[in-house]
């Protein structure tokens, strides 16, 4: 009598096993069989104890800028094929990981800008110097975008001339100016920014007369001699110094002495009233003698006292006249 035997094997798989033609993709629930024929001729049946593991895959995804690692490998283009990477999970399986990723990249730019005296350029004010700065702005992918700015500075100009003075008026760069003040131009320089040229302006102002002679045969007047009446009516500017010294001269010829002022004519004997009563002895000396010529002398008389209609003592304060 021959005899029949039994065995036991067992086996972990990972997602799938096969077993004498059969694939077990699962643990089963029942332990399999399979009978051989034993030495003896007899059935020899073996049970598997079969537990089927599973791997498990996984995705993840990523956006970078510019460059990306992932398990030490760099990827700085968006991969056309997206990369894997396998674990061993807690049942000793594989476990993939394939990464979704895109790559976005950083830009940079430059730019220029010419300014005068001073610029303000986002974070960067007051900037008064010619120099290079930088600004980090965010592009639409989310990275950063660098400008970078040259920037040249140019500084305004101020000038200021020496003071002017002049008569009347003053003309400069095409205005006229009639009075005094501080004048300032502003004009643009071969760089674009202000240049503003000052100048104090002290305008004094010229004054005009009229003066009116009788005379025979002849007259002087300011180195000139007139010998006919004139068509056109001379004239004589007087620079300030020689104003005010024919006006010393006037005071001097009006009053020689210092007490011939008008508050002391009756109380004292002064040289024009001595001189003008001479004068009247003469005339009424001569009229003795030639009646014509007390005539002619009593006309000059009051020619050289009043040469003008205005020029009557009620009026002396009214008009500006020469013989007063």
């Amino acid at each position: 009598v021959n005899h029949s035997n039994t065995g036991d094997t067992a086996a972990v798989a990972c997602d799938s096993f096969e077993w004498y033609g059969v694939t077990y993709t699962e643990t089963p629930a029942v332990a399999p069989t399979h009978v051989f024929t034993n030495a003896a001729g007899c059935d020899s049946t073996v049970t598997l104890t079969l537990v089927v593991n599973h791997s498990n895959a996984g995705d993840t995804a990523a956006v970078a800028c510019d460059s990306f690692e992932w398990y030490g490998v760099t990827y700085t283009e968006t991969p056309a094929v997206a990369p894997t990477h396998v674990f061993t999970n807690a049942a000793g399986c594989d476990s993939t990981v394939t990464l979704t990723l895109i790559v976005n990249h950083s830009n940079s730019g430059d730019t220029a800008a010419v300014a005068c005296d001073s610029f303000d350029w986002y974070e960067h004010t007051g900037l008064t110097e010619s120099q290079t700065v930088q600004h980090v702005f965010t592009n639409a992918a989310g990275c950063d975008s660098t400008v970078t700015l040259t920037l040249t500075i140019n500084n305004s100009q101020a000038v200021t001339l020496p003071a002017v003075t002049v008569c009347d008026s003053y003309d400069w760069n095409g205005e006229t100016y009639t009075e005094s003040g501080l004048l300032s131009y502003t004009t643009t320089d071969v760089n674009g920014c202000d240049s503003t040229t000052t100048v104090m302006l002290t305008v004094n102002y010229s004054n005009s007369g009229d003066t009116a002679a009788v005379v025979c045969d002849s007259f002087e007047w300011y180195g000139v001699t007139y010998t006919e009446t004139p068509a056109v009516a001379p004239t004589h500017v007087f620079s300030p110094d020689a104003r005010l010294h024919q006006r010393r001269r006037l005071r001097q010829h009006r009053y020689p002495d210092s007490r011939c002022q008008p508050q002391h004519h009756w109380r004292h004997r002064c040289r024009g009233l001595r001189q003008l009563r001479v004068v009247r002895r003469d005339l009424h000396r001569d009229s003795r003698r030639r009646p014509d010529a007390c005539v002619h002398q009593r006309r000059r008389l009051r020619q050289h006292r009043h040469p003008q209609p205005d020029c009557q003592p009620q009026h002396r304060r009214r008009h500006r006249c020469h013989c007063c």
